[in-house]
């Protein structure tokens, strides 16, 4: 693999700490091959496929976005298949469900609370799976099934900048954790 990457290539993926055994070379396989073996191989990263439209990059997700373009990309692509635990979590004060996944629930909940993420401070755990190995992909599909109750408003401090909150939902802390765990049943 190695002798098949550019010297451009290489040193982006370890600039981005990506190790060669994270990355499959798809030169000749069709998009829906690609998909099938990187995700059969827990691959992050696709090799000589055809080049970006932007700027001519060959490193790719398995979905086809450019990780050279857009580095956020990889870290997307690592949390899908990252080992984690699911949480659902509630806030009295906003009546506000927060779900994500996280590796240390105590270090999360610190977090949020001094973030004052969705304006509360009160966010209490109602539902923590055990770790799971595909954490980031049930995530996915929980936010994608509380679409619906997405919360319009709230917001957090991070960094001392405040930014908009997009995780929140308005809706019973029951209904989010019976998604949990029918999403987590089916995975």
């Amino acid at each position: 693999m190695l002798q098949l990457l550019t010297a451009e290539e290489i040193a982006f993926l370890e600039k981005q700490n990506l190790a060669l055994d994270e990355v499959l070379w798809v030169e000749g396989m069709s998009v829906s091959e690609r998909k099938a073996v990187m995700k059969a191989q827990g691959k992050l990263i696709a090799a000589g496929g055809s080049p970006c439209a932007i700027a001519g990059h060959r490193l790719r997700t398995r979905h086809g976005h450019c990780v050279q373009c857009d580095t956020a990309k990889i870290a997307f692509a690592s949390r899908a298949s990252k080992s984690a635990s699911v949480y659902v979590l509630h806030s009295h004060s906003t009546g506000l469900v927060k779900v994500g996944v996280t590796t240390n629930i105590d270090d999360r909940l610190a977090n949020l609370r001094s973030q004052a993420y969705g304006e509360a401070t009160d966010w209490k755990v109602v539902f923590l799976s055990p770790e799971l190995k595909n954490a980031g992909r049930i995530e996915i599909s929980l936010h994608k099934a509380l679409r619906s109750h997405e919360h319009e408003g709230g917001f957090s401090m991070r960094a001392g900048t405040v930014q908009r909150s997009t995780e929140c939902f308005s809706c019973d802390s029951e209904y989010a954790v019976g998604l949990a765990k029918r999403l987590i049943d089916k995975d």
